[in-house]
């Protein structure tokens, strides 16, 4: 119910900024999932450091202690669905869930450095040069490495601390060269604002 909560909060705070910049939409939207991911810890939080009061409130005062609305509506939910009965195959579901999304992501990080390491000829050697002289107009101090991959369809940046941009060679022979240098003036803006990196962290927060 918590995740339920957060999505309505999200979808209803995305609507009002239907007309806003995308920057804040995707900051809305990245605020949204880490909350999902820390709603549990914080949780876990909550009850360890509320079970000492209770117990020592109800062994000073044998009076009903008052029950917390957030406590009081997990209880609700528990008794409603018999939830306390369905952990063990919820948590197992879950976790093979949660297993099968990480092992997906681990396999296609292994999948791009492989890509990273196809050997380069003299025409990556061009067009390496090419690379360095945009990077060095968006400000980017870090050197970005251009590999040319048959693989894949489009052009994609990877990498953090040693990006990289890997460039279909398909696109070299059917598109001009200015058409080329935009879509990689276009991976060089996601290495600016380290998207890698975040889809990273976005990858990894909703798999659990």
């Amino acid at each position: 119910w918590q995740g339920a909560l957060i999505g309505g909060i999200g979808a209803l705070w995305l609507r009002a900024l239907r007309d806003a910049r995308p920057q804040a939409r995707y900051a809305v939207a990245c605020f949204a999932l880490l909350a999902c991911a820390l709603a549990p810890v914080l949780t876990i939080a909550w009850q360890l450091l509320a079970a000492p009061v209770v117990v020592a409130t109800t062994l000073a005062t044998p009076a009903p202690v008052a029950i917390a609305p957030f406590d009081a509506a997990t209880q609700v939910l528990k008794q409603a669905w018999n939830l306390d009965a369905a952990m063990p195959l919820i948590v197992s579901v879950w976790a093979s869930g949660a297993c099968a999304l990480l092992l997906r992501m681990t396999l296609g990080v292994w999948w791009i450095q492989r890509l990273c390491r196809t050997p380069q000829g003299d025409v990556a050697a061009t067009w390496q040069a090419r690379l360095d002289t945009l990077a060095a107009r968006f400000g980017i101090e870090r050197r970005v490495a251009l590999r040319l991959v048959g693989a894949i369809a489009s052009p994609a940046s990877v990498g953090w601390w040693r990006p990289v941009v890997l460039l279909p060679t398909a696109l070299l022979a059917r598109m001009p060269v200015a058409l080329v240098e935009a879509l990689l003036a276009h991976e060089l803006a996601h290495i600016r604002r380290h998207d890698y990196l975040v889809n990273l962290l976005q990858s990894a927060v909703e798999a659990l």
